[in-house]
């Protein structure tokens, strides 16, 4: 049976409050509320992934407001700390990837966007930034020198010119002027620049620069905004609070371990977690299973996918469409599997009506 306390005293939702908040004030225009709420969130719930995501998400859409570059930098380390607890989630991946584009990091871009393709080859958002990566490395890559036809050897060079001007070879014989003779440069003559020659503009001072300011453009660039993708938009968040709401359908179901409500980005709406799951790898766990299930029943023309079931040493995870979002609810191995199909029949039931 879920109890109120499951909810209330469930860390990780109370982190989930915390970035609902800061959202909700960042909406309004309170930016330092919203990050400095977010800041006293981390100090309680260190260990929580959805509250660095939250704020990472709030400092990328100061920086596509304010341009400053320092917003990118500090959404990215609050990414890579969301990361570091939770490697598979996704939005996290996705919003890492687009900065380490932006600052020409392609490697890392390169490497957190195959792995969200790994799951879901045909999502349309890791795609487009797998295609930036290809091009960014396609103009890094150096470009072949041209080859050069081989020089014959010296010595048929000199005999080619005796034997072509044999005149102009005896018809000098003016003796040098004594003290200010150079000798004429041959084959086997370096040659040696003046000391007062300097290089154009071009090619010094003005060069420098020029590949400086390239480097750094390059590095950060800053003519567009970092897409946070998939947001939702009025209607849907309203449709996600009446689906969080109808979750006490399952208050009285024998062996429930967890419920897990995620939105379009694999992002928790609500928990309720008996079990004390890992907040952090089940909710990216379920997330992914449901993308790995639409990819292949998609690929094997089966239709479209509905509901999968997935019993594993911890328990039985099942997955189902929720119209906006993802439904993982999750049961002791033993538990009746035709009473929780049918509790979430209905729940589904509920939501569609």
């Amino acid at each position: 049976m879920v109890e109120k306390s499951d909810l209330k005293d469930s860390p990780a939702s109370m982190a989930l409050a915390y970035g609902r908040i800061a959202k909700s004030l960042h909406g309004v225009g309170e930016r330092s509320l919203a990050l400095d709420l977010l800041d006293r969130g981390i100090k309680k719930f260190p260990d929580v992934s959805g509250i660095y995501i939250s704020k990472g998400e709030i400092l990328v859409s100061v920086y596509n407001t304010d341009g400053k570059v320092d917003f990118l930098k500090a959404a990215l380390s609050s990414f890579e700390k969301a990361l570091k607890l939770d490697p598979q989630n996704y939005l996290a991946r996705l919003l890492a990837s687009q900065i380490y584009l932006k600052a020409g990091k392609t490697s890392r871009a390169k490497e957190l966007v195959a792995g969200i393709l790994d799951i879901k080859p045909d999502d349309e958002r890791a795609l487009s930034l797998m295609n930036a990566v290809k091009e960014l490395e396609l103009k890094a890559a150096p470009q072949a020198e041209p080859v050069k036809a081989p020089e014959p050897p010296r010595e048929e060079l000199k005999a080619e010119s005796e034997k072509e001007e044999p005149k102009a070879e005896a018809a000098v014989e003016t003796p040098p002027r004594a003290g200010n003779s150079v000798p004429a440069p041959t084959l086997d003559t370096p040659r040696i620049e003046s000391g007062n020659s300097k290089p154009s503009e071009a090619e010094d001072d003005d060069a420098g620069e020029v590949v400086v300011a390239q480097t750094n453009s390059s590095a950060w660039s800053l003519d567009e905004k970092v897409v946070i993708g998939g947001h939702e938009d009025t209607e849907s968040e309203i449709a996600q609070e009446e689906l969080a709401a109808k979750l006490t359908l399952f208050s009285k179901l024998e062996g429930l371990m967890a419920i897990f409500l995620l939105d379009q980005n694999g992002q928790p709406i609500k928990m309720i977690n008996k079990a004390k799951l890992d907040v952090n790898i089940t909710p990216s766990l379920i997330f992914n299973l449901h993308n790995a299930s639409i990819n292949g029943i998609r690929r094997t023309g089966l239709g479209s996918f509905q509901r999968g079931v997935l019993v594993t040493p911890i328990g039985t995870f099942i997955i189902a469409n929720a119209f906006y979002a993802t439904l993982g609810v999750v049961v002791d191995n033993d538990a009746n599997m035709a009473a929780v199909e049918a509790r979430i029949q209905r729940y589904l039931g509920d939501i569609s009506s």
